[in-house]
């Protein structure tokens, strides 16, 4: 496989940085973080993006992901601009110098339904503003980019990065639903039945990879092969670090508050090539090596759970 010269957006982040460890391994990666860079000043980041070496592809992971704090009336002016405007720019340069884009689509852009989506599935429903941005960035993407030039990756909802950089679920209730819990002295932790598809950022980065080594396809989607609610991601989270004192209970999704409306259940199936492959993976036992891996320290001196063990 030809080395190619790839450029990072949002390097820094969840999947950014499980991007730039990975297709480091085969190719020649040029990260590019918000500590680089404000992708929203285009100026300069044409400046960066055309600097040599001039890369052959960009894997634009780089966005505006507060899903509550985009339904804020001051920031919907910064979400337009990080996650419409900015591709809008990245393609004209990618058109003027045939630079080919990898975009990682969110699920929250489609329909919210029982049955999961096909990898061609046209059910979209986006529900929260940061969802409506992304649906209308893809649009954008498609509209001025040649299906030579532009591969759009639709996900199942992320974990990774560790204690630093995990913003979603996992990492939202290590950091602070559980350690809030216990200086409260609660045996009992309510979380809500919504149901997503819990997806290593590793296990994607390495799909991203897999990808580049094949002939070049505009579209892929994958996720892990079960859609599980967040009551059971937290209750398989307690075993792994091996808190057996503390009880999930799991509620209906209306009764946790949060700013922006919410899907109760998408799921989507991985491209057949994906799974030709063998790339699908079981979300319990990459989970536990997520905590193994990038948890393992933080958990015992947080919670002295003792050493992460195997069920």
């Amino acid at each position: 496989m030809k080395k190619m010269n790839i450029l990072i957006t949002g390097a820094h982040g969840m999947l950014g940085t499980a991007a730039c460890e990975v297709l480091g391994q085969e190719h020649r990666v040029r990260s590019l973080g918000r500590h680089e860079v404000d992708i929203t000043d285009f100026e300069i980041l044409m400046q960066k993006l055309i600097q040599e070496p001039r890369p052959d592809l960009i894997v634009h992971c780089a966005a505006f992901t507060k899903v509550d704090e985009a339904e804020s009336p001051e920031n919907r002016n910064l979400l337009w601009k990080t996650n419409v405007d900015t591709i809008r720019a990245l393609c004209g340069i990618c058109l003027k110098h045939r630079i080919r884009i990898m975009y990682p689509q969110t699920f929250l852009v489609l329909k919210d339904q029982l049955e999961p989506h096909g990898e061609s599935s046209l059910d979209v429903g986006p529900l929260g503003l940061y969802a409506w941005s992304k649906l209308e960035a893809e649009k954008v993407l498609c509209d001025l980019l040649p299906p030579e030039l532009r591969m759009v990756i639709r996900l199942g909802g992320l974990f990774g990065g560790g204690p630093g950089k995990d913003k979603n679920f996992v990492g939202l209730f290590l950091r602070r639903i559980l350690p809030e819990s216990q200086r409260r002295g609660e045996k009992i932790i309510e979380v809500g039945d919504r149901v997503w598809q819990p997806t290593w950022t590793k296990d994607i980065a390495h799909v991203m990879r897999w990808a580049l080594e094949r002939p070049w396809c505009p579209s892929y989607q994958y996720a892990s092969s079960e859609g599980v609610s967040f009551a059971s991601i937290a209750a398989a989270i307690l075993t792994e670090v091996g808190l057996s004192n503390i009880e999930i209970v799991e509620v209906p999704s209306s009764k946790i508050v949060s700013k922006a409306p919410r899907p109760q259940t998408i799921l989507m199936t991985s491209s057949d090539e994906v799974v030709r492959a063998g790339l699908v993976q079981s979300y319990r036992p990459r989970l536990r090596a997520y905590l193994e891996k990038e948890w393992g320290v933080y958990c015992r001196q947080t919670f002295f759970a003792g050493v992460l063990h195997h069920e």
